[in-house]
C-alpha cells in the first residue's frame, strides 16, 4: 500500500510537470477579440422581438391557436454615420465594448444559440431596427457628418426644418419668404437684432408686476425705477413668453439653449425678495451679449462675475456659501466648481474618447480657489418704498482660502490657480471646452449622438469665430447634414420649442369690432408648460429640461392630449378663445366643400403644422371623420349620434363665428351654429395632427 502511495505521488507529480512543460513550450496563441472599445455616446438600445418557433412547430401552433414562442433581445446600435450597426455591448476592463451581431453569433457555443442569433440578424434587416450598414468586419468607428455648405433644394420642407431646429417655428410669412430668399440670405437675416418696441413696452408692464395694462385684476401700479427689487419674477418669465413669439427667433432659441442646457438657470432656486434684482440682470446680460454675438467667453466670465453672476453661481450653486473658514467649522462648498466643468466648460468627460477630465483632488482644489463669496447687504433710499435692504453678490478676502491650488495633477492639463479669475482663464484656454460646446450644439441642432468628427469640425468653427455662439450657430444652419431626408424630424423637440412653433405659426388674434390685435395668453402659455414641466427659467435641476437628452413625461399620449385639448378648446379662456383664427387662417383659404373640401383642410394643416408622414388610409380616416355631424342623442349607447353630412368650410360674409349674433336674428344663430360646428371639425383635425409624434420632433 506504501508503495502504491509512493508510484501514485509520483504520477501526479510527472504529469503535472509534462503539463507545465508543454504549456512552456508550445503556448496557444491568443485568439484576436471581437470586442472593440466605444463610446457611449455613439451607442442606443433597440428592444427586437425574433420568432423563435421553427416552421414545424409554427403549424402545430397554429392548429392548437397557441402563441408562437418569441424572445425579445436587447440591440446595441452604434452609429455609423447617417445609420448604424446592430451588435451587443458589455462592460469590459477599458469601458463600454461592442461587437457586431455576426461576431456574437460566431461566438456562440450551441447550435440553437447561433440559430437564434442567425433570426436576429435577419429581424434586425428586416425591420431596420438600426438603420443597419454592412459591417461584418465589426469596424463600427462613426464616419463624419457632412457639414460642408448646403447647396441642395430650399423648399419648404427645408425652410421648417430650419425654422424648426434654429427658431421657435417659423410663421407662413416667414418660411414663404426662407424659400424666395434662399438659405444663405435667410440664415444671415436671423443673426440680425430686429428692436421690437411694442413687446418691450410689454415685458417692462410685466416684469414690473406681473400684468399688461388693461388685464384683468391690474393693479395699475408704478414700479419704483430706484428700487432694483421693485419687479415680479414670474412677470419676468412672462415677459420672455412674448419675446420667443417675436422676430428674433435665433437669438431667442439662442437664450433658451444657453439658459437651459449651458449651467440652467432657476429664479427662484436660491433667490428672496432681497436679491431677486440678479434674475433681471441674468437675463439683459445674457441678451445683451448674445445681440453682439453671443461670445461664449464672456457668458462664461459673467456667470463668475459679482457684477453679473448672481443668478446661477451665487443663487443656484451655493457660491455664497463657498467659505473657507476652518476656525468656524464651515465647510467649503463643491457646487459652482463643480458644475462650471461639467456644464460650463471642459465637460465631466472628454468629448471624444469618454475619459474622465478631472478627479476628485480638481475638484477640491478649484472649490477653494473659488472660496470667498459672500452676499454684501446694503441699505438703499427709494423713491417709492423708502429704506430697502438690497443683497448683491461679493467676494470676502477674509472668508478666500490662501495659496495656490493643482488643478488636473498628473496630466497635460496640470496648472496652479488661486482665485476665480485663474480658475475661469484656465477652463476657457483648455481644449477640451470648445469640444464640449461643439458637442452640446451638434446634438441640438444637427444630430444626436454627434460623430467625433463633427464635434471637432464644429469645435473648429466655434475657435474660428473667437467664441462666439451666433455666427457658430448660423455655419451650422448652412450645413448639408441639417436638411438631410433621413435627418428630418430625427430630434426631439421640448415642450417650449412645440408651443412656440405653434403660436409663431399663427399667433393668435383678438377681434374688437372691425379691428384686430395680436394676443398672447402669457398665463395661459405658463400653465401649459408647468404640467409640461419645462417653465421658461424654471428647470428642475442644474442640468435642465433633458439631462440625458431623452423624451421625456412630456412625450407620453396622456401629456401630449392635454396639450392638444388645451390649445385648441374654444371653451376655455385659452389660446383660441384669445383668437387663436381658424376662421381666416385655415378656413377662409379653402374654396372648396365635401370630400374635396376636407382634403383641402387636411393638407392646410399638415401643412401648418408640418406633419407629412401620413399615408393613404390615415388621410381617408380623417375625410370619414370630416363627413359626419355629431349630435347628442340621449337614448343613443354613446350619448351620439353620427349623422353624415359633408364637410363645408364656408362662413357666411360679416358673420363673426366668435361672436353670438343677436338673439332675435334666427337666421344669423343657424349660421353661427354651422360655422361654430365646422370649426370645431378643423380644430378636431389639428388635434389628431398634434397627437402625432411627428409633431413632437424636428
Amino acid at each position: 500500500m506504501k508503495v502504491f502511495r509512493t508510484l501514485f505521488g509520483l504520477s501526479v507529480l510527472s504529469l503535472l510537470c509534462l503539463g507545465l512543460a508543454i504549456d512552456a513550450q508550445a503556448k496557444p496563441k491568443k485568439k484576436k477579440s471581437s470586442w472593440k472599445k466605444v463610446e457611449a455616446a455613439n451607442v442606443f438600445y433597440t428592444s427586437v422581438t425574433v420568432n423563435l418557433s421553427s416552421k414545424k412547430n409554427k403549424k402545430k401552433k397554429k392548429k392548437k391557436n397557441k402563441r408562437a414562442k418569441t424572445k425579445a433581445y436587447q440591440v446595441a446600435c452604434l452609429v455609423s454615420g447617417e445609420s448604424a450597426a446592430a451588435g451587443q455591448t458589455r462592460n469590459g476592463r477599458k469601458g463600454l465594448e461592442w461587437r457586431t451581431l455576426a461576431a456574437w453569433k460566431r461566438a456562440s457555443k450551441t447550435r440553437t444559440k447561433k440559430n437564434q442569433i442567425a433570426k436576429l440578424i435577419r429581424q434586425v434587416k428586416n425591420s431596420n431596427s438600426c438603420a443597419i450598414t454592412d459591417d461584418d468586419n465589426g469596424d463600427g468607428n462613426p464616419v463624419a457628418l457632412d457639414l460642408s455648405l448646403y447647396t441642395g433644394p430650399f423648399g419648404k420642407s427645408q425652410a421648417q426644418t430650419l425654422y424648426e431646429r434654429f427658431c421657435f417655428g417659423g410663421s407662413e410669412a416667414e418660411v414663404n419668404s426662407a424659400v424666395s430668399r434662399g438659405l444663405a440670405a435667410t440664415v444671415d437675416s436671423l443673426g440680425h437684432w430686429v428692436n421690437e418696441p411694442e413687446i418691450e413696452d410689454v415685458r417692462n408692464q410685466l416684469i414690473c408686476d406681473s400684468y399688461v395694462d388693461g388685464e384683468d385684476n391690474d393693479p395699475q401700479r408704478n414700479c419704483d425705477a430706484t428700487d432694483p427689487n421693485d419687479m415680479s419674477r414670474s412677470g419676468l418669465r412672462y415677459s420672455l413668453y412674448h419675446r420667443f413669439a417675436g422676430k428674433n427667433c435665433l437669438f431667442n432659441k439662442a437664450f433658451e439653449f444657453l439658459s437651459d442646457e449651458r449651467l440652467a438657470a432657476n429664479i427662484e432656486a436660491g433667490i428672496d425678495g432681497e436679491s431677486q434684482h440678479v434674475t433681471k440682470v441674468y437675463v439683459n446680460s445674457l441678451y445683451n451679449t448674445l445681440q453682439g454675438g453671443g461670445d461664449f467667453k464672456e457668458i462664461i466670465k459673467n456667470f463668475a462675475s459679482i457684477d453679473n453672476g448672481g443668478l446661477v453661481a451665487w443663487g443656484n450653486l451655493d457660491q455664497d456659501k463657498n467659505w473657507y473658514a476652518p476656525a468656524r467649522d464651515v465647510p467649503f462648498n463643491e457646487n459652482w466648481f463643480r458644475e462650471l466643468c461639467e456644464l460650463g466648460t471642459i465637460g465631466a468627460t472628454h468629448p471624444l474618447t469618454g475619459e474622465p477630465n478631472y478627479d476628485y483632488r480638481t475638484i477640491v482644489a478649484g472649490s477653494l480657489a473659488l472660496t470667498g463669496g459672500d452676499w454684501l447687504r446694503i441699505q438703499i433710499p427709494t423713491a417709492q418704498n423708502g429704506e430697502r435692504t438690497v443683497k448683491y453678490p461679493n467676494y470676502n478676502s477674509f472668508l478666500h482660502a490662501p495659496g495656490t491650488f493643482t488643478l488636473f495633477p498628473g496630466t497635460k492639463y496640470e496648472t496652479q490657480v488661486s482665485d476665480t479669475n485663474d480658475v475661469v482663464n484656465v477652463l476657457l484656454s483648455d481644449e477640451r471646452t470648445p469640444l464640449s460646446l461643439a458637442k452640446d450644439l451638434c446634438e441640438e441642432f444637427v444630430t444626436l449622438p454627434c460623430p467625433n468628427s463633427a464635434i471637432e469640425t464644429i469645435a473648429g468653427w466655434i475657435k474660428d469665430n473667437n467664441f462666439k455662439m451666433i455666427p457658430t450657430i448660423q455655419r451650422i444652419a448652412r450645413s448639408t447634414a441639417v436638411y438631410t431626408p433621413s435627418n428630418r424630424k430625427s430630434l426631439v423637440a421640448k415642450p417650449i420649442e412645440v408651443m412656440f412653433r405653434y403660436l409663431r405659426a399663427g399667433l393668435p388674434i383678438s377681434r374688437v369690432g372691425n379691428e384686430t390685435k395680436r394676443v398672447l395668453n402669457h398665463r395661459s402659455i405658463d400653465r401649459i408648460l408647468g404640467d409640461l414641466e419645462n417653465k421658461v427659467l424654471l428647470p428642475n435641476t442644474i442640468f435642465g429640461v433633458f439631462p440625458e437628452r431623452e423624451a421625456n413625461s412630456f412625450s407620453i399620449p396622456k401629456r401630449r392630449n392635454e396639450f392638444s385639448n388645451d390649445l385648441l378648446d374654444r371653451d376655455t379662456p385659452n389660446f383660441v378663445a384669445s383668437g387663436f383664427d381658424f376662421r381666416h387662417l385655415i378656413l377662409d383659404p379653402i374654396h372648396a366643400d365635401g370630400e374635396a373640401g376636407a382634403r383641402a383642410l387636411i393638407d392646410r394643416a399638415m401643412d401648418f403644422l408640418n406633419v407629412r408622414n401620413l399615408n393613404t388610409a390615415q388621410k381617408n380616416q380623417l375625410i370619414e371623420y370630416l363627413s359626419y355631424r355629431a349630435e347628442n342623442c340621449d337614448s343613443c349607447p354613446s350619448g351620439i349620434y353620427l349623422q353624415r353630412e359633408p364637410f363645408d368650410p364656408f362662413v357666411a360674409p360679416g358673420l363673426d363665428p366668435y361672436v353670438w349674433p343677436d338673439n332675435n336674428n334666427q337666421g344669423q344663430q343657424s349660421q353661427y351654429n354651422n360655422a361654430d360646428y365646422q370649426l370645431r371639425r378643423a380644430a378636431g383635425v389639428f388635434k389628431m395632427l398634434m397627437d402625432m409624434p411627428e409633431f413632437w420632433a424636428k
